[in-house]
């Protein structure tokens, strides 16, 4: 792994944890937040992971 970062939704403020791999072949793809709007893109030679961050329950 090169790095691992949140980035968030300009739309809705969702946050997500996003992590960089390296990978020998390239690759495009973009990761789509669940209330459509695109977060990042990407092409190049690299793998992306990512998981939401579920908001604490008790805070407003």
């Amino acid at each position: 792994m090169v790095w691992t970062k949140k980035m968030e939704c300009e739309k809705c403020g969702a946050e997500y944890m996003v992590s960089e791999h390296k990978h020998p072949a390239r690759d495009k793809g973009t990761i789509v937040c669940e209330c459509g709007h695109e977060i990042f893109e990407w092409n190049c030679a690299a793998l992306y992971s990512w998981e939401r961050i579920e908001a604490d329950e008790g805070s407003d």
